[in-house]
């Protein structure tokens, strides 16, 4: 049975104004979604394995390596990311520092510069984790900015329902499409529509969309974002937390001084014990997955 990866993320990572091709975006999760984000020291190199990468995002297919290998070497290789700090000021870093292939093998390694760890993995507490089942099959890669981008603003605040609202300029920043899709029904198609469907069809959330217009024009969108019912079947039994043990989670979260937040550590031991089955005694285990959490401080 495959193992489930989950994706961890840094939100500043999240909202990053980046240009991937659906492949790539691909590569990036599955390398993700390999490392442990508990761990304090994680490789930053690592190999692709074809068949497992194949099947993880229903690609099986004669011609996925060579599609793979392109995307590395004619493509990803050169790209960037930039993003806004805490100060105003705008960074700039490469996703990549060595990559080998080889072709008799099927070989591709690639290696994750050292500057772009931190984002791309849950060591300041400021992150959003997933599935990566929820997004392998999605067709287009705008759908996982969208679904990344809709879940952070649920884990942010707190809620299985919300909405929020972004100006038509700044997704297109963010998706890096400025130059394209001139005429807002190109890009409602093509970036909106496909992604609402994708989101809907294959993941865990319900996602919609309301186009909002200044004078005659499309000026911003307003999403509304929510959780299927079915993602919280954990949480719904009887099986929950004291309030004693989450007030003792929040002592050791806060005595750590690792910055992380216990309602998303809290999701993500509900996640674990799904995943695994019922505890026998589930406050003692969530604080023990607490301290194992606090144990990794940046």
């Amino acid at each position: 049975m495959e193992t489930k990866l989950r994706i961890s993320k840094n939100n500043a990572l999240i909202d990053a104004s980046y240009r991937l091709s659906l492949t790539e975006m691909q590569i990036v999760l599955y390398g993700i979604g390999l490392i442990n984000p508990l761990q304090k020291n994680f490789p930053l190199s690592y190999r692709v394995d074809i068949d497992r990468f194949a099947k993880m995002f229903d690609r099986r297919h004669g011609q996925i390596y060579k599609e793979v290998k392109e995307a590395v070497v004619k493509r990803f290789w050169e790209r960037d990311f930039s993003y806004i700090d805490e100060k105003g000021k705008t960074v700039t870093l490469r996703w990549l520092t060595k990559m080998v292939h080889e072709d008799k093998t099927g070989y591709i390694e690639i290696k994750f510069s050292e500057e772009v760890q931190p984002y791309l993995h849950a060591l300041q507490g400021n992150f959003t984790a997933y599935y990566i089942e929820q997004i392998s099959k999605f067709k287009s890669v705008y759908s996982v900015r969208l679904y990344e981008h809709s879940l952070m603003v649920l884990n942010k605040n707190k809620t299985n329902k919300d909405e929020f609202t972004l100006l038509i300029s700044e997704i297109k920043k963010q998706l890096e499409v400025t130059d394209k899709y001139d005429r807002f029904t190109n890009f409602k198609v093509r970036v909106l529509e496909k992604s609402k469907k994708e989101i809907n069809d294959f993941s865990d959330l319900v996602f919609d969309y309301e186009v909002i217009k200044l004078g005659r024009y499309p000026h911003e969108i307003k999403f509304t974002i929510s959780k299927k019912q079915s993602v919280n079947r954990t949480e719904n039994t009887s099986n929950k937390l004291s309030a004693l043990s989450k007030d003792n989670a929040k002592k050791i979260v806060i005595e750590s001084g690792t910055g992380w937040d216990l309602h998303a550590i809290e999701s993500q031991f509900y996640a674990y014990i799904e995943k695994k089955g019922p505890p026998k005694n589930i406050d003692k285990a969530f604080i023990g997955f607490v301290n194992k959490k606090t144990l990794c401080k940046a």
